[in-house]
């Protein structure tokens, strides 16, 4: 029978749990399991190791001390450029978009991580160019018709050239690429010239290298627009657009943000958001100019504070009986359960949790939304005698609430059977879930059709260039949350 002691009142059946964002939390935990864990199944070891993947954080070797910008220089760039600067077209009184001060921030790059890294430009359009001078970005910024003149954009070109030294006697190709483009592969050498698989398949043989660990973040931004947008749906078809001053008719571009260094890739680019945002209209918000999407970072770095779990105080009966544990080295709960249910049936309860993410987040996603990202998995964790009697638990349906929580149902019980009785212990845990397509602004930035000016504001098939992006292993391996749970007999 349980410990008298944890027969506590409803009133007291508020749990709360508080650990730092590394250690994340355990659903009913066993006093000393960890220093136990080598009597455990192999699932559990590995994930009672609270370090996130090693292939994010070590250190790169055989790399140059370069950052290269590739700047998408076809035609359909053109409108990013102030045509009419005279006109006050953009929001900044100088008559630079948002677009133009970007590039510029981009050739003092080296300023944001390094000034031991020298920065250079190569174009892409169906080709790629030798590399020139950081002083040619600024021309690329200020420049239209005589910069922007490719008839196609071989993105994919691009990102299979990263790996390769830019001099034969360098150490190894550069540590940092940026990739500037308005998103849409243009390009014969694909098996359609706008297929996103294209694109996309490079980026996954790139962060796929064991010899790097490439690391990889893409800002989404919204910049002014004054020019023609050509179709990729219908070659023949071009549209004139005008963004006007308002941040929801803004033509989106991005930066896809590679790095051999993940540490020095979250600097960089924590760094770069804090000057782009200053480009920012006064009257728009953060998430509405300028988005993220971390598709290789350790997600539990952006989880700040304490985190909290409470169960209900309604669940509290005769049958079952839900408590903290604190005598472990981490937050746990056990939960005690009647063994009558084996002729009655399971019984339900649930666990509330409240991740704490960081401001910073909002760029990737609002909190219920990132709440939406983290899948639950139930693992049984311990080893069980011969002829004792165990409880069972299950998992149940994951609801999210607006304001970010997650109720984590689940339901446990006795099975009809003779022997000792014992107490099983669990291992709730929480990973990005990586069948999620990605982020949600991706979708709500991204368009089938490109034939029109209703659709200027947004990115062609940019949901399936970016999608799935989140299948990699430095993501797979991760462990952002996790809770112990024991279960006995009440």
């Amino acid at each position: 029978m349980m410990n008298p002691k944890h027969k506590r009142k409803p009133a007291e059946i508020y749990l709360r749990a508080i650990i730092s964002p590394a250690i994340v939390f355990f659903l009913l935990a066993c006093p000393g399991y960890k220093n136990n864990c080598e009597k455990c199944p192999e699932i559990c070891q590995s994930l009672l190791d609270t370090k996130f993947p090693a292939g994010s954080q070590k250190k790169p070797q055989n790399v140059s001390n370069n950052i290269v910008v590739y700047l998408d220089t076809s035609k359909s760039m053109r409108g990013y450029i102030s045509p009419r600067r005279e006109r006050n077209f953009a929001v900044s009184p100088n008559g630079q978009t948002v677009y133009s001060r970007t590039l510029i921030e981009l050739k003092n790059a080296a300023s944001l991580i390094s000034p031991d890294y020298a920065v250079s430009l190569r174009r892409v359009a169906e080709h790629l160019s030798e590399p020139a001078g950081a002083m040619e970005i600024v021309t690329g910024a200020l420049r239209r018709d005589e910069f922007y003149d490719g008839d196609d954009t071989d993105l994919a070109l691009a990102v299979k050239s990263f790996p390769k030294k830019m001099k034969p006697d360098e150490a190894g190709p550069p540590r940092f690429h940026i990739l500037v483009t308005d998103g849409v592969q243009s390009s014969g050498n694909c098996t359609q010239s706008s297929d996103p698989r294209c694109l996309k398949e490079e980026i996954f043989k790139m962060i796929g290298r064991k010899e790097e660990n490439w690391g990889l973040t893409i800002l989404g931004l919204r910049s002014e627009f004054d020019g023609l947008v050509y179709s990729e749906v219908l070659p023949d078809i071009s549209t004139d657009y005008q963004s006007e001053k308002i941040v929801a008719g803004f033509r989106p571009f991005y930066l896809y943000i590679f790095s051999a260094d993940q540490n020095e890739l979250n600097q960089f680019t924590a760094s770069l958001k804090e000057r782009l945002l200053k480009f920012k209209p006064a009257d728009a918000k953060d998430a509405d100019f300028l988005r993220e999407f971390p598709v290789t970072d350790n997600y539990g770095r952006y989880l700040n504070g304490n985190i909290t779990a409470f169960g209900k105080p309604e669940e509290q009966t005769s049958v079952l009986a839900v408590t903290p544990d604190e005598t472990g080295e981490n937050p746990a709960f056990t939960v005690g359960v009647s063994t009558d249910t084996a002729d009655s049936g399971a019984v339900p309860f649930s666990i509330t949790t409240d991740l704490p993410w960081k401001t910073e987040t909002e760029l990737v996603g609002n909190k219920k939304e990132l709440s939406e990202a983290i899948k639950w998995e139930l693992h049984q964790c311990a080893e069980e005698p011969e002829g004792s009697r165990y409880p069972m638990a299950r998992l149940g349906k994951i609801d999210y609430s607006d304001d970010g929580k997650t109720t984590i149902n689940l339901e446990t019980g006795w099975t009809k059977g003779e022997g000792n009785r014992g107490s099983r212990v669990f291992v709730l845990v929480g990973r990005v879930n990586t069948d999620k397509f990605s982020p949600n602004w991706v979708a709500d930035w991204s368009t089938p059709t490109d034939t029109n000016s209703k659709e200027a504001s947004k990115t062609l098939n940019l949901i399936e260039s970016l999608g799935n992006l989140w299948k990699n292993a430095a993501i797979q391996k991760q462990v952002v949350a996790k809770i112990y749970l024991r279960v006995g007999e009440r």
